[in-house]
């Protein structure tokens, strides 16, 4: 958290590391969001609920959201960024559909990804990165003061050397970028660079013809942004 963060941003991160329930039991508290979105008739985890988690975050700071469960519906919601400032809200396409989408909040950027605080972002909330090339809108909350400071500084484009024992966001985020990149099997992402991720990262490795080390260091970080701005 920095000191410029909106409200509805910190409620966001009040809520990172919350994850889905596999199998029938359903996370009360994803439960909650749609509730809080307008929509108490949802009793499960598994409809798709990146909106429900937007709109309820500002709810619970007293802004009106959409009040619908479709990303897209944020598109024409508030008011319009050109550059996205901690906090803003981004609108993604998903894949060649013309109505799916994702919404999810921003808080950094590399290069070629924006990194975002969101629900259902690997089936939890969590910080990820986005290709921006899959970017369709920036939005603010009308009536809220527009950020002063202008856009965030931007993260570096390379992160961390992350390798064999590895723990912590960075390898949170390198295992939702992974997953995101078609990981086979999927990697559960519980932040510990264990031998399942590094066995992810060197599939990655060779598929771009980089050094098989397992060793996540500037050349793999920046092929993983490049790959991830391509999915759009």
């Amino acid at each position: 958290m920095t000191a410029i963060d909106p409200p509805w941003l910190v409620a966001a991160g009040k809520d990172l590391g919350l994850k889905e329930i596999v199998g029938s039991r359903h996370e009360p508290r994803i439960v909650e969001f749609f509730a809080e979105a307008g929509h108490p008739y949802v009793k499960d985890d598994e409809t798709a609920w990146c909106a429900a988690f937007a709109n309820a975050k500002l709810v619970e700071v007293g802004i009106k959201g959409t009040g619908r469960l479709n990303a897209r519906s944020f598109l024409d919601w508030g008011q319009a960024l050109v550059k996205p400032a901690r906090g803003a809200v981004l609108i993604f396409k998903r894949g060649t559909s013309s109505w799916e989408g994702h919404v999810t909040f921003y808080v950094g950027e590399t290069d070629a990804s924006f990194r975002c605080r969101g629900g259902n972002q690997s089936n939890a909330v969590t910080e990820a990165l986005y290709p921006k090339s899959a970017l369709l809108g920036i939005r603010w909350p009308s009536g809220y003061a527009l950020p002063l400071s202008g856009p965030a500084k931007p993260a570096p484009a390379a992160g961390p050397l992350l390798q064999i024992g590895a723990t912590g966001t960075a390898v949170e985020t390198l295992q939702s970028a992974l997953n995101r990149l078609g990981a086979k099997p999927a990697l559960v992402v519980d932040k510990k660079f264990g031998p399942a991720t590094r066995l992810a990262v060197v599939a990655f490795q060779r598929s771009k013809l980089l050094e098989t080390d397992g060793v996540v260091g500037p050349k793999t970080w920046g092929a993983i942004d490049v790959a991830l701005a391509q999915l759009g």
